[in-house]
């Protein structure tokens, strides 16, 4: 009797044990077939593992899987035609070209890809307006100028890469100038005033004179090398080392026709300051499908820098064969940062060609200008040491493309 019992539970539970390991290792997801991949291309599995082929519900195209064990990508001539067709089949998900080189693919694993992007910059300064050594006349406004910015990047894998990037604006200028009448009346007067240290005469051309031009100019370069990680095809993220070089130059000159003899008929002052700003800085690159090719970007970086400033100060006339009444050359070390956020529509052209257009702002903070050196009370130190304490705005229009290969 023990023994009819003993054996009928045995039974019982074999029978469960079987009937639940065919259950498991069974297919249940409706619009799925499994299959044996034809062609390995010398993929190494572990024992009882096997690659299998999807269909997408969707599409009803098969779909390569990898091995998640080995993360090995499947690039049989099959499964690479069959990864291509559900790539170009995504409603504007899946081509290279997603977010500046932002892309993975849905199923299996990613070669190393290659992007280039070259895009035009049309962008206007807005610090430093209306600025004037004389009552008479003062500077305007900065006008949008052209400039540039390239990006050379490399995935070596579904998330991670390293990109190369240079941004530049070759030359932002304006001037304003004023003639008239050589009576002393009429003359054009000066802003500045001669303080201790500094002869009586010395800054007499720039008053009464009959000719005064005042120009302001600044130019931009920046260079990046950065650590790139991408996910989901719709965000980037980046870390990565940044110099900056933002010079910026003043120039005042006036002429005296009506100089009694032996006094100066021309003066000339000029104020430089360059930049030098290295550190790190982040980033963060950001997207979101409106259809099939279309994309709205969002585009953040943030960065601390040492600024390794540099500045120089000559004041001076013709009297006497030439007199240099100022003359200094000054350097300071002090940390500035830059901040900048832009909004662009991105449009694919196909697989690995996309083009998109936006608008960009810029926002140097702590960094030296040329009028920030100067003071209306001229002394013998004037620009002895850059004054680091002034911020820099930039806004303007970026439109260009990018391949992906």
């Amino acid at each position: 009797m023990y023994k009819a019992i003993w054996t009928n539970t045995v039974r019982s539970l074999l029978i469960a044990t079987v009937a639940g390991a065919s259950w498991n290792v069974s297919p249940r997801v409706s619009g799925q077939t499994t299959a044996t991949t034809p062609d390995l291309n010398g993929i190494s599995l572990a024992p009882g593992e096997q690659i299998v082929e999807t269909v997408d519900k969707a599409t009803g195209k098969p779909v390569p899987m990898f091995d998640a064990q080995t993360k090995q990508p499947i690039s049989g001539p099959t499964m690479s035609r069959a990864m291509q067709q559900h790539e170009m089949d995504q409603p504007a998900m899946g081509g290279n070209a997603a977010i500046g080189g932002i892309h993975s693919h849905c199923f299996g694993g990613c070669e190393p890809s290659i992007y280039a992007s070259a895009e035009t910059l049309m962008m206007r300064r807005r610090t430093n307006s209306g600025f004037s050594l004389t009552p008479k006349f003062a500077l305007g406004n900065f006008n949008y100028e052209w400039g540039g910015r390239f990006t050379l990047g490399r995935y070596i894998d579904c998330s991670e890469g390293y990109e190369l990037v240079y941004t530049g604006v070759p030359e932002w200028s304006q001037a304003n100038q004023r003639f008239t009448n050589p009576d002393p009346a009429f003359g054009l007067n000066t802003s500045l005033v001669a303080g201790p240290g500094i002869g009586p005469n010395a800054l007499d051309v720039f008053d009464n004179a009959t000719f005064q031009r005042q120009t302001h100019a600044s130019r931009f370069h920046s260079g990046e090398l950065n650590r790139t990680f991408r996910g989901w095809d719709v965000i980037r993220t980046l870390i990565g080392l940044r110099y900056i070089d933002f010079d910026d130059r003043f120039h005042y000159q006036a002429i005296n026709a009506a100089a009694p003899p032996g006094a100066a008929t021309t003066g000339s002052l000029r104020s430089q300051v360059r930049n030098k700003m290295i550190g790190g800085h982040l980033g963060l690159d950001m997207g979101y499908p409106m259809g099939r090719q279309v994309w709205s970007m969002i585009r953040a970086r943030g960065g601390l820098f040492i600024n390794l400033a540099e500045s120089d100060m000559l004041i001076g006339n013709d009297a006497g064969g030439g007199t240099l009444t100022v003359a200094n050359r000054g350097n300071s070390t002090d940390v500035s940062g830059i901040l900048e956020f832009g909004a662009t529509m991105q449009y694919r052209l196909g697989h690995a060609l996309a083009a998109r257009a936006g608008y960009e702002f810029w926002y140097l903070v702590n960094v030296g200008t040329a009028p920030d050196q100067l003071t209306p009370v001229v002394t013998p130190a004037l620009g002895s040491r850059p004054d680091v304490g002034d911020n820099v705005f930039f806004h303007g229009f970026v439109f260009g493309a990018e391949l992906t290969f």
